[in-house]
């Protein structure tokens, strides 16, 4: 008996879990069903209700003007408080740029119907870039209120799409570069600016332009005018936005580095940017003044500005040996004859080229590469040639006897003088080794490239 009524109390124990598991599960699929058709219901109830608003508008009154920026505002409002605010999922427009005014919601009260409304409004900065109807599609708004009943509740809202008429500025219909602003400056300046020049010289002329409502990737790059006789390096222009209480400041500033390669008369040309003042609704324009350059020759410079580049009015090394030093007094006595003359000449050609070549191994071994190259242009003047440096160095026949079998010839002058100008002009980190550089020195300071020019048959020769 015993046994039996043990059994039936395990049997009445188990039914017990089941009937306990069986309630749990039925529970929990309750809570489940019933929060999901709360959490689907909630912010559509709230609106329904009317204890939750979202709009967006267009809040500049004027007309639109095209590349012109308006404000577009999304405005959330609920009659309760929101418990982990609101944001705004990123968006587009097509056809336009987009910027937010800030990296928060403007918060406010107002009172509706006679209670006070909490309201979170984000504004955003779009610029239309042709004109015409531009549509604005719906923007999703991430929403979180706290209730009086169900806690806090969130979700997502889509807005509905709107959209605005653009017209293009007057004056402004057959134009294709321009920038439309309340304010626009242009600052232009020179480095390295120099009564006379001479071939291998370089300038640098930076502009900084400066625009008030705009990115200052709205503002257009300055054309490069391709010059023979003149090598441009536009370097990468540096744009910086400044937001300071939600006014924008755009800046774009830009480098040019401009060498001269060759004697002549050139004309850099200045800069006319024509742009829309949204203050005045008028078109204006930016004019900056060109810049005329004579580069001469080195043997037409004048006697103060030749001193900078002609090392032989230096004055003379002291000679230590007694060979030399008598060499030296046997000129001096004979020094108004032809022969004298000669020797002296070669003499101080020979003694301006080894410091010429010291100069120039000393401005490699700093990395001076734009040193390099001016005096590079210097041995090319003075060996009487009227090419620019790269095509002279192409003409010289490479030697064979270098060439062959030789595993550790050095760079070939071309490619070492190619090496030299993507440094100098920032395009490159190589540079020719110290036997290489020698010898394009040798190539460029010898009497190789003289003799070309002059054995070249000309048809129509130049008056001289």
């Amino acid at each position: 008996m015993t046994s039996f009524l043990m059994a039936r109390f395990a049997i009445a124990q188990c039914q017990l879990g089941r009937l306990k598991m069986l309630l749990a599960t039925l529970f929990a699929t309750l809570m489940l069903i019933t929060t999901d058709v709360h959490a689907a219901m909630s912010l559509d109830k709230l609106v329904a209700d009317k204890q939750l608003q979202a709009s967006v508008s267009i809040d500049t009154p004027s007309e639109l003007y095209q590349r012109a920026p308006f404000t577009l505002s999304v405005e959330v409002a609920t009659a309760r408080w929101f418990s982990r605010g609101t944001r705004v999922r990123d968006f587009r427009i097509p056809g336009a740029v987009v910027r937010p005014v800030s990296s928060f919601a403007d918060n406010s009260s107002r009172r509706i119907d006679g209670e006070t409304w909490s309201v979170q409004r984000w504004r955003f900065r779009v610029f239309p870039q042709d004109a015409g109807l531009l549509t604005i599609p719906g923007i999703r708004v991430f929403v979180s209120v706290n209730t009086a009943t169900d806690g806090a509740v969130e979700g997502e809202l889509l807005l509905n799409p709107i959209s605005a008429q653009i017209v293009a500025p007057p004056g402004f219909e057959n134009l294709s570069t321009w920038i439309a602003s309340p304010s626009l400056s242009i600052e232009q300046r020179w480095e390295g600016l120099l009564d006379n020049y001479m071939p291998g010289d370089a300038i640098t002329r930076t502009r900084s332009f400066v625009v008030q409502d705009a990115p200052g990737m709205m503002l257009e790059a300055s054309q490069l005018v391709e010059t023979p006789g003149l090598s441009l390096y536009a370097a990468p222009a540096k744009v910086v936005d400044k937001s300071n209480r939600g006014t924008l400041t755009g800046t774009r500033t830009e480098s040019l580095v401009i060498t001269f390669e060759a004697p002549g008369q050139y004309r850099i040309p200045g800069l006319d940017y024509v742009w829309f003042n949204t203050n005045t609704g008028t078109l204006e324009t930016v004019s900056l003044p060109e810049l005329e350059v004579e580069v001469l020759a080195a043997e037409a410079l004048p006697h103060k500005q030749k001193e900078r580049f002609d090392l032989t009015r230096r004055p003379p090394l002291i000679i230590g040996s007694a060979s030399a030093l008598l060499l030296a007094l046997l000129l001096w006595f004979s020094r108004n004859s032809r022969p004298s003359r000669t020797i002296r000449s070669a003499l101080e050609r020979r003694l301006q080229r080894r410091r010429s070549c010291s100069a120039y191994l000393r401005a490699l071994q700093s990395q001076d590469t734009a040193r390099c190259i001016q005096l590079l242009y210097q041995q090319l003047a003075e060996s009487g040639s009227q090419r620019q440096l790269l095509d002279a160095v192409r003409t010289v026949k490479p030697n064979p006897e270098r060439s062959k079998n030789s595993p550790d010839r050095p760079q070939s002058p071309e490619h070492s003088l190619r090496l030299l100008l993507d440094h100098a002009y920032g395009k490159g980190i190589t540079l020719p080794n110290k036997k290489a550089a020698r010898e394009l020195w040798n190539v460029v300071s010898g009497d190789s490239i003289h003799k070309d020019d002059a054995s070249r048959l000309e048809l129509n020769p130049s008056a001289s």
